[in-house]
């Protein structure tokens, strides 16, 4: 019989594994390895490296290839062009917003604020500077607010605000008139909204008016517009509207479309004048208005109902004296103010 074979190690202790061999550590030396070389290659990638391809494309001739990427090319340009059409109408109806400047205070002039609210829902403040002040309505009591006197809505250009009106709210104060300034859409009072250089404007103005309408200080059958720039051509839009509205001082209104897209909308370049076509439509079909609104032509007519002026010889950013006493000279002469104010036997 044979005898066993007898293990030698049998019984003893395995050797001790070493720390460098763990499968855990093999695990996470070959991770790190991964990763590293993962971001060798992104860091070291060229993306504008020619890279070199299995299969080439030999259909047709060599112009008619060069043809076909031309044409490929060309497809992408219609769309290029109502981008830019797109940026350039967003910028040119949302003007940087300034900070809050001086208010009639400032010339030591009372006023209420009060907040209106569009056709449309858009909601926009304005300064209402009343002819008495507190202590005339303690001297007078009823028998001032029996009286109703001449009012002036005052509308400022595209890009300004309200401030831009303060040098004419103390003269039209002094002679007599119920003033209200306001800030057209997009300039204050709520969610900012694009502007539309007068077209929606009209709707503010007529909420304007409306609200003066409703005091019982005012003359309903008195009540003028001036307005500046764009602020001119919402004044206008909404006298046409309202056969009320007793006069409309204009300066420096747009002229029409042309001018419109010339200075605002459109591209300053010469070079990329063919875009306007395309900048208006944009416009026009954002907004739903009728640039054709803007035309002067079309509110000739309004002279013969009503006291008209409209200054069209330069661009105006502040007032001076010679537009401050025209316009006052105009509406003294057209809307007497103070000395024939009229009672409401009510």
């Amino acid at each position: 019989m044979d005898r066993p074979i007898l293990n030698p190690h049998v019984g003893q202790h395995e050797p001790k594994q070493s720390w460098q061999t763990h499968p855990s550590v093999l695990f996470a030396r070959a991770w790190l390895g991964n990763a590293a070389r993962l971001v060798w290659r992104i860091v070291s990638y060229r993306p504008m490296q020619r890279a070199r391809l299995s299969v080439r494309i030999e259909d047709g001739t060599f112009w008619q290839r060069v043809a076909r990427g031309v044409a490929y090319r060309l497809a992408f340009v219609p769309l290029l062009a109502a981008l830019s059409a797109c940026a350039l109408v967003y910028s040119a109806t949302h003007p940087p917003a300034h900070a809050p400047g001086i208010d009639p205070t400032s010339q030591g002039i009372y006023y209420d604020p009060v907040s209106l609210l569009g056709e449309d829902g858009t909601r926009f403040d304005g300064w209402l500077v009343p002819v008495f002040d507190a202590r005339q309505v303690l001297e007078q009591r009823e028998e001032i607010l029996k009286t109703r006197r001449p009012a002036v809505v005052l509308l400022h250009d595209h890009g300004h605000s309200r401030e831009q009106m303060i040098p004419l709210i103390q003269p039209l104060h002094e002679a007599g008139f119920v003033v209200l300034a306001i800030s057209l859409r997009g300039r204050g009072g709520g969610v900012p909204v694009g502007a539309t250089f007068g077209l929606r404007e009209a709707s503010d103005v007529k909420a304007a008016v409306e609200l003066l309408r409703r005091r019982p200080f005012v003359d309903p059958a008195k009540i003028a517009i001036v307005g500046v720039g764009t602020g001119a051509n919402a004044g206008l839009i909404a006298a046409a509207r309202d056969k009320d509205i007793a006069a409309v001082a204009a300066i420096s209104p747009l002229a029409g479309a042309r001018q419109l897209l010339e200075q605002n909308l459109g591209p300053k370049q010469s070079w990329l004048r063919f875009m306007n076509p395309l900048c208006r439509w944009t416009f026009e079909l954002a907004y739903s208005v009728d640039t054709n609104d803007l035309d002067l032509a079309r509110y000739q007519k309004l002279a013969g109902t009503r006291p008209m002026l409209i200054d069209t010889s330069d661009s105006l950013t502040e007032f001076g004296a010679k537009h401050t006493r025209e316009i006052c000279e105009f509406l003294d002469a057209t809307l007497p103010s103070f000395a024939t104010a009229s009672n409401d036997p009510d």
